[in-house]
């Protein structure tokens, strides 16, 4: 099994979204993942026997995804950026070099080689949501999108994926900007995103929201309503899984 256990990830969930996934995607073939991060739900469910297209503005992200496709020119950006992420609570605004231990990207080299992903069923794609949801359109009607959004919490007025775009920096050579999700501007994304995801056609759309972060759960569910018929259909720990099916 593929997983990156760093910030932002959900291995230490796994098993209840194994859970949500056995239940909620039967009979489809083809799920959607706009946010895909470290690739570990994507993965699974290409374990499972799915197709899944799977996206994500980082670059960090786009480089895990095509190492696990097989693609040689990411795999040793994959193993540099998987060992930064294991070895911090926090991504840094720089030092990522001293986060490079030969030991761990070899572990690390090992286990992306391990779960390399055969038969086309992973299709990789890098760039913002609203652009990936336009592009899938043709393909998309009637599939499933799998949404987990990166988090803003309360506490803080930015998006705990703040210092990314530095890291992708720091990996690609070259200055990397991209709107961050923050207080001000995350009910505007999720409003933004259900919109389009509604202009798919999906069958069902599947939505992890966690307690602590902003919108609040009941704001998420309530933009939900606009399109789909919306239930709670998991709980555990902190985390809320709602589900959207067509009215």
């Amino acid at each position: 099994m593929w997983y990156v256990n760093t910030i932002g990830s959900k291995y230490k969930y796994i098993k209840a979204i194994e859970e949500v996934i056995d239940k909620e995607v039967k009979g489809t073939r083809r799920v959607i993942e706009p946010f895909a991060g470290t690739y570990t739900i994507s993965h699974l469910m290409v374990r499972k026997g799915l197709h899944v297209i799977s996206n994500d503005i980082g670059w960090w992200s786009y480089s895990i995804g095509r190492a696990l496709v097989g693609d040689g020119k990411w795999f040793g950006t994959a193993v540099r950026v998987v060992s930064v992420l294991e070895s911090v609570r926090r991504v840094p605004s720089e030092g990522y070099d001293r986060k490079l231990k030969k030991d761990k990207m070899e572990e690390i080299a090992r286990r992306l080689r391990e779960n390399r992903v055969r038969g086309g069923r992973l299709v990789v794609s890098r760039g913002s949501y609203d652009e990936f949801l336009r592009k899938v359109k043709r393909v998309g009607r009637g599939s499933v999108v799998y949404i987990d959004t990166p988090k803003v919490f309360r506490s803080a007025k930015e998006s705990v994926f703040k210092n990314f775009p530095k890291l992708d920096s720091w990996l690609i050579g070259k200055e990397v900007e991209y709107e961050l999700w923050n207080e001000s501007n995350v009910r505007e994304h999720h409003e933004r995103l259900f919109k389009l995801v509604s202009a798919v056609g999906v069958r069902k759309v599947i939505v992890e929201c966690y307690k602590k972060a902003v919108p609040k759960v009941d704001e998420i569910e309530r933009m939900m309503r606009k399109y789909w018929k919306v239930r709670r259909a998991h709980e555990f720990k902190n985390d809320i899984t709602l589900v959207g099916e067509e009215k």
